[in-house]
């Protein structure tokens, strides 16, 4: 008994205190007894009539108002991240010098200023110089005094008759109008007015009748051919296969333009007193062979010559056609601008 009574002096002994609220526990506290003092039973408490009822230990649950998947964890804020990396030097608390009125002046001041050196050529050191006064007497002059105008006298006023005031008020009047000289001038304008329109109704009507000119094939014939002295009926082209493209007078000629897709061609009118074989006498020629440089072509009753496939030529009632073209004709051709001719 006594050695355990000895081993337990020796040995420290280690009481383990711990709270637990709200299901959270506290740290716990080592009690070392480094007098190695007997530990003695606790004291038995006094039988109390009150009963102390202990809350319920219970499990810390999540949030159930927390939509977790949207919200995030807080960021770090910038205090945090921003580290001191030397000490604030502080500056020392300034005193505020008291200034002193003009009449308490500071004699150490003062005497500084005293033995400053000062040029003399600074005025601003140096008090003003008396400026010496100097009394002359003035010779006093008298006011000019302006001459006084003749008053002028009141005119004297002429008693006339209503006539003499009429005839007045209209020699002074400025707002008078001569009757003749307006309508003189009215007449000219007029005048002037209507000759403008007359020109320009006539330039109009000029330039109208020159535009139906170049568009109408049947009035530029009609001039085309009173011109030339030819009277002939107007050629029907497009019958013929072929489109017109103009009319012009040559003197005593008439040319007529016409075309087809391959090229350009000419239709040459004038009058003649020959007959057929009159003018084919005179224009052609024979070959040493004994044959004629051109051949017939019978069209119904008229009869056609062709000297080659680009030039032929007839007479119709006093009318002497040939027919000039860059690319050859064929027969049906000849034929279909004689009849349409």
């Amino acid at each position: 008994m006594e050695k355990k009574t000895q081993q337990s002096k020796s040995k420290p002994v280690n009481i383990a205190v711990s709270r637990r609220i709200d299901g959270f526990a506290a740290p716990q506290k080592n009690l070392t007894n480094a007098a190695a003092k007997p530990v003695s039973a606790p004291r038995k408490s006094a039988p109390s009539s009150r009963q102390i009822n202990h809350a319920a230990r219970h499990a810390p649950q999540h949030a159930k108002t927390l939509v977790r998947r949207t919200v995030k964890q807080p960021a770090s804020g910038l205090k945090k991240q921003l580290h001191v990396q030397g000490t604030v030097a502080h500056t020392a608390a300034q005193s505020i010098p008291v200034k002193h009125t003009a009449i308490h002046v500071d004699a150490t001041r003062l005497h500084r200023a005293e033995a400053a050196e000062k040029h003399a050529q600074v005025s601003r050191f140096h008090a003003p110089a008396a400026v010496p006064v100097t009394f002359a007497p003035v010779p006093v002059r008298h006011a000019p005094v302006a001459p006084v105008a003749p008053q002028a006298e009141p005119p004297i006023a002429h008693h006339s008759n209503s006539a003499d005031m009429f005839e007045n008020a209209i020699a002074n009047a400025t707002h008078y109008v001569d009757i003749a000289e307006r309508k003189v001038h009215f007449k000219k304008k007029a005048r002037r007015h209507a000759l403008g329109m007359t020109t320009g109704v006539f330039a109009l009507m000029l330039l109208g009748g020159f535009m139906t000119y170049q568009n109408t094939p049947t009035l530029q014939i009609k001039v085309a051919s009173s011109v030339a002295g030819v009277s002939t009926r107007v050629p029907d082209f497009a019958s013929a296969g072929f489109t017109y493209e103009g009319v012009s007078n040559n003197g005593i000629k008439l040319v007529y333009g016409f075309k087809n897709d391959l090229a350009r061609y000419q239709l040459v009118e004038q009058t003649t007193n020959w007959t057929g074989e009159q003018m084919i006498g005179s224009v052609s020629s024979v070959a040493a062979n004994g044959l004629p440089n051109y051949t017939e072509l019978q069209v119904g009753d008229q009869t056609v010559y062709k000297f080659n496939d680009r030039h032929a030529t007839w007479v119709s009632n006093g009318i002497w056609y040939q027919i000039h073209g860059d690319q050859p004709l064929s027969d049906a051709q000849f034929a279909a601008l004689v009849r349409n001719t």
